[in-house]
């Protein structure tokens, strides 16, 4: 199989939030229903924030909140 027409990106600016409040809707029991807004303001707050799109469909997500100390 190929798959390099998979992309990670790891641009918050790069989501379209209408198409993952879908992928939400379709496939995320937790987030189903979250609005817009919501959405807006849990990407704007995470850190990281990782899309992943199938040419130009998102078909993952994930993100993650931190304080942004790492440990060394």
């Amino acid at each position: 199989m190929d798959f390099r027409h998979i992309q990670f990106c790891d641009r918050k600016s790069e989501i379209d939030i209408q198409q993952l409040q879908a992928l939400f809707n379709l496939g995320a029991f937790w987030a189903q229903n979250r609005n817009i807004e919501d959405l807006k303001i849990a990407i704007e707050n995470s850190d990281p924030v990782i899309s992943v799109w199938d040419k130009e469909k998102i078909i993952g997500f994930a993100r993650a909140t931190s304080d942004g100390v790492s440990a060394r």
